[in-house]
């Protein structure tokens, strides 16, 4: 079944069972302990300093993030190098400049780390909304935040930060009734996705906002059949859209060519040992990074080939690993 951590709308609640859930965020929430190493705060290891990429691994069920070195090439030799702790639910991660923001959904913020960091270096509010996922306009460094609640229960929306210190402009999108994951593509258009109704029914919307557009305009989709909202990526060519329950009993990524309100798959890659990969990333051309909820584990593809998993991290403290993101040191 779809994605279904405490504060998120991944699957199907009906609005009654939605503003429970925003109760419960007003009440405060208790943090479930998950752990690989038994450690009960926030570390890093010194070896963390001498690695090249870090993979940042969000748990929504453990609350926190998990933090790997690997080499391109190289990935048998994933190394567990810290662990990022009581965090509420985080969900969907982005990169900018180096950094890795997390949204940390429960307590309504995303979080901004720095290569090998534990402790956040900027904060995000957004006191009335549950953001789910983030993304970094490469042509202007504004972040954008997918919210998965709204307070009328019709239209998702998107909220945009210039800066983290900004007041942030909203995007309502028409017809999208929670909006899930978003990514820009190089140009700064800003794809979204998400389900007509909030509580996870009605089918799966996708969406754009052109750069310097004000309004998001929905995306028809050719070639396939869409089960349930499964994440959004820029892969240096093409827009990739995900099926979180996809085909064949896994989840699965197409490649879209989009013109205006249409777009069209052109490409697949089939995630076949990934049966509910909510927000799989692509860091490199040749790299698909897919946390796996149902599996508890995240597997490394050869990107766009698809397939069997390259390798997989099997972690004894995973609960619901989600979100990920990849950052290379300075």
């Amino acid at each position: 079944m779809p994605f279904s951590s405490p504060f998120s709308v991944r699957y199907a609640l009906g609005v009654t069972g939605v503003a429970a859930i925003l109760a419960a965020c007003n009440a405060g929430s208790s943090l479930l302990p998950g752990s690989a190493t038994g450690a009960t705060a926030s570390w890093m290891s010194p070896d963390s300093k001498g690695a090249s990429l870090l993979a940042y691994i969000s748990d929504a069920e453990f609350n926190e993030i998990f933090i790997y070195s690997y080499r391109r090439g190289a990935y048998q030799k994933i190394k567990l190098e810290g662990e990022i702790k009581g965090l509420d639910s985080p969900e969907g991660e982005c990169v900018q400049n180096n950094t890795v923001w997390v949204t940390n959904t429960g307590k309504r913020e995303l979080l901004e780390y720095a290569f090998g960091k534990s402790k956040p270096i900027a904060r995000i509010r957004d006191a009335f909304e549950l953001p789910g996922d983030c993304t970094v306009d490469p042509t202007t460094g504004k972040i954008a935040a997918t919210i998965l609640n709204t307070p009328n229960f019709k239209n998702g929306s998107v909220s945009v930060w210039k800066t983290p210190t900004s007041t942030p402009t909203k995007y309502f999108v028409k017809g999208m009734g929670s909006v899930y994951s978003g990514s820009y593509d190089n140009k700064g258009d800003l794809f979204v996705d998400g389900t007509v109704h909030v509580d996870g029914s009605g089918g799966v919307v996708f969406a754009e906002l052109p750069k310097g557009a004000t309004k998001f305009h929905i995306i028809s989709v050719s070639g396939t059949t869409f089960n349930f909202p499964g994440g959004i990526q820029w892969d240096g060519k093409q827009v990739v859209f995900c099926d979180q329950l996809g085909s064949a009993n896994s989840s699965v990524c197409y490649q879209v060519s989009v013109s205006g309100t249409r777009a069209k798959v052109i490409g697949t890659t089939q995630l076949s040992a990934a049966f509910d990969a909510v927000h799989p990333i692509i860091p490199t051309s040749k790299l698909l990074i897919a946390p796996d909820v149902s599996n508890k584990n995240v597997q490394f593809y050869a990107y766009p080939k698809g397939g069997k998993p390259i390798t997989t991290i099997t972690n004894a403290g995973f609960g619901e690993p989600i979100g990920a993101a990849v950052i290379t040191q300075n």
